[in-house]
């Protein structure tokens, strides 16, 4: 009598087991997370002065900073292993960072000598790539199939 009652719970335990291993089977149960646009600058930084310009020469203080190099990265998603049931992240291509070249340049107003400075910047080719990510359900797996 007792081997007739626990025939059932093994059979009971093996099927959820196996409908368990079915619907995590190959599902890794990951999202793509959430990485947000930013602008990063490299090289040298300098200072564009608001100056005076005596005989051809300038002479400055002051002003806006000026980066050698600005890349801005746009927003996009990664896989970095958030959970997610039923779900997986997958590749889903690549996106262009902007790359530009920036430098100082200053203005003259006019018959007055006063040199105005601005940062001026240039698009250049060289920003590279970053891989995008996508989230994607996961198949649902019947188990009474297998």
């Amino acid at each position: 009598m007792q081997a007739s009652r626990s025939i059932p719970f093994v059979l009971f335990a093996l099927v959820s087991a196996s409908r368990i291993a079915a619907q995590n089977n190959g599902c890794p149960n990951v999202r793509a997370s959430q990485v947000d646009a930013r602008v990063e600058h490299g090289g040298d930084t300098s200072r564009c002065g608001l100056g005076v310009s005596f005989l051809g020469l300038g002479v400055g203080l002051f002003g806006p900073t000026c980066h050698e190099r600005t890349f801005t990265y746009p927003s996009h998603q990664e896989c970095k292993g958030e959970p997610s049931r039923g779900t997986r992240c997958e590749p889903a291509g690549r996106l262009q960072v902007k790359a530009e070249s920036c430098h100082c340049v200053r203005a003259t107003v006019l018959g007055t000598g006063f040199l105005i400075p601005s940062c001026e910047c240039h698009e250049s080719d060289d920003g590279g790539e970053v891989e995008d990510a996508s989230t994607v359900a996961c198949p649902i797996v019947d188990p009474h199939e297998h």
